[in-house]
């Protein structure tokens, strides 16, 4: 990779979801019912 260095922009962001989904979104009776169903699926070692 040769000429000049083109540094790119960050976009990395440090906010957390649950501060920027509303509380009456539907997102957070979806993540209630995918954490049931996954932790009923969960095998035991």
């Amino acid at each position: 990779m040769r000429g000049e260095a083109k540094p790119q922009p960050s976009w990395f962001s440090a906010v957390n979801v649950d501060e920027r989904v509303p509380r009456s979104h539907p997102r957070r009776q979806l993540r209630v019912l995918v954490d049931g169903v996954l932790a009923s699926r969960r095998v035991e070692p």
